[in-house]
């Protein structure tokens, strides 16, 4: 009777060690992946936030268009998006307050920049984005600056920092 494969010196070794390279290829590739879809959740949490300012700034738009006090908005140019969210929605969790000089090792989520005027976004890799609120308007006259009469007042945005 033919032996078989099997049954060669060192099969179940060779059995063996296939199985576990094989679990380390499949260890691996779930661990990459599980990485990926951290990295993209924490991406949709912060566009979530933005999108949230977003419709806090249009609500304050409407509210101040409403009063005719549209003016008015020209004073949160640069301000702390989250003090202006706070008037109309529910602040994020991850909103950790406003800091003078954010430091290297500072932990992730959402802060205002006192120095730079902007929102500052830290991911869990560490990746940083910023953020600052402006206020909007139809330069008619091309000089640079809002004049009242003149200009036509857009609203508030928020846009990422350079």
């Amino acid at each position: 009777m033919a032996k078989s494969i099997s049954s060669q010196p060192g099969a179940k070794r060779f059995r063996s060690i296939s199985v576990i390279i094989l679990v380390l290829i499949f260890i691996s590739a779930f661990l990459n992946y599980t990485q990926f879809l951290t990295n993209k959740s924490d991406q949709v949490a912060r566009d979530l936030v933005v999108t949230e300012i977003r419709q806090a700034l249009a609500m304050m738009l409407y509210d101040y268009a409403v009063k005719g006090k549209l003016e008015q908005l020209q004073k949160f140019d640069r301000e702390n998006p989250f003090t202006l969210m706070n008037l109309y929605r529910p602040l994020p969790q991850n909103y950790h307050g406003t800091v003078a000089k954010p430091a290297p090792d500072i932990a992730p989520g959402w802060y205002f920049d006192l120095a730079g005027h902007q929102a500052l976004w830290i991911g869990l890799d560490g990746q940083r984005q910023s953020y600052r609120v402006e206020f909007d308007y139809s330069d008619s006259n091309d000089n640079g600056r809002y004049d009242s009469g003149i200009d036509e007042i857009i609203g508030l945005s928020i846009k990422k920092a350079s």
